[in-house]
């Protein structure tokens, strides 16, 4: 019999949906949006969510406690305004945006194009880090790539081809880990996850991982479990 850790998977269709004619929004972890299939967070990771915004549009965020706020393009590129950083900055996907924000502070994301839709990742981490823009597209195929590290976070970025496998060693066994599938499907711990599934783990030095399908992208975020799972 195969031993299986602590573990959780979130399928995509079960996320928490916020929908209009401009602005589309799928959390996995929303501590102010908490639903029945839908935990509020996972340790310090309080959001997580696979945001669309509409052309020439507009989305404005309110801080509602200090975080580490990252913003991370999927397709397409963002503007940023409202951050720690004087004016307006753009973001290209293999391309991440850490802020550092206080309670009562806010930011702007905006689609620049005319006509194309924009897809981006919004992730929170409780508590402070350092502000920082970072590129990754020096990444190789077929490992879990180091995209950025912070005190209470750590990311990476994998893109696989078909049956290839990897193992990920946390930096701490206090920690957790989420992962989610950005495009194509992964087995991960045994456990089968599809495109914008989600899954965390606990209680675990490592974690194995193959890809299923060609050129699936894998995002993985390491963070520390405030409390025993």
């Amino acid at each position: 019999m195969i031993a299986q850790n602590p573990a959780h998977i979130y399928k995509a269709d079960t996320r928490v949906m916020e929908f209009s004619e401009d602005y589309r929004c799928l959390s996995t972890f929303n501590d102010h949006t908490k639903k029945e299939e839908n935990e509020a967070s996972f340790g310090t990771l309080t959001v997580f969510e696979d945001e669309t915004l509409a052309p020439g549009k507009r989305r404005f965020y309110y801080m509602q406690e200090d975080a580490l706020v990252f913003l991370m393009p999927l397709v397409g590129l963002i503007e940023i305004e409202g951050s720690n950083d004087t004016g307006r900055q753009l973001l290209i996907p293999e391309e991440i945006k850490a802020m550092h924000l206080k309670k009562g502070r806010s930011f702007h994301v905006s689609n620049p194009y005319e006509k194309d839709l924009v897809n981006y990742l919004q992730i929170r981490i409780k508590g402070g880090g350092l502000s920082c823009k970072k590129s990754f597209g020096n990444y190789g195929n077929n490992t879990m790539f180091p995209i950025l590290k912070q005190e209470g976070c750590h990311i990476h970025f994998g893109v696989f081809d078909g049956r290839q496998e990897a193992v990920y060693r946390l930096q701490s066994t206090k920690n957790g880990v989420f992962a989610f599938v950005i495009n194509g499907a992964f087995e991960l711990e045994n456990r089968l996850l599809e495109s914008r599934d989600g899954l965390t783990l606990w209680n675990t030095e490592t974690v194995e991982l193959e890809a299923l399908s060609e050129n699936a992208i894998l995002l993985l975020l390491e963070v520390p479990l405030e409390k025993k799972l």
